[in-house]
């Protein structure tokens, strides 16, 4: 006697078949209104132009090099290339490390007064 082979029943087609496969179109170079990139920071936040001045002319009383200075306080030369370039916005605890690094003040920015309204 021959094994019987039993035939599953065939399977049915899925309930919600995928679309038909079709292309989008590609996006148009950007047609839809968009916010311009900021161009520059605003001038109240960055770097005062006399610290620096400042920051340059104690690191070059040290002779060192930028990259020497941001080793020197573990931030990277970039840091302070920016400070120089009046292109950073001012930190506190970097100010603190410069100062202590250069072995001299260095004008602080001026803190911004919440105006409060008369009662």
């Amino acid at each position: 006697a021959q094994p019987t082979i039993r035939r599953l029943p065939p399977t049915p087609p899925p309930h919600n078949p995928p679309p038909p496969h079709t292309h989008a179109p590609p996006n148009p170079p950007h047609t839809h209104p968009q916010t311009p990139p900021p161009t520059h920071r605003p001038a109240d936040r960055t770097v005062d132009k006399s610290l620096s001045k400042a920051i340059m002319q104690a690191r070059l009383a040290k002779k060192m090099n930028q990259k020497q200075l941001g080793t020197a306080i573990n931030e990277k030369p970039q840091v302070i290339q920016q400070y120089e370039a009046g292109k950073a916005i001012p930190n506190p605890q970097v100010i603190s490390k410069l100062e202590r690094a250069l072995g001299c003040r260095l004008p602080r920015p001026k803190k911004a007064k919440k105006v409060k309204d008369d009662e």
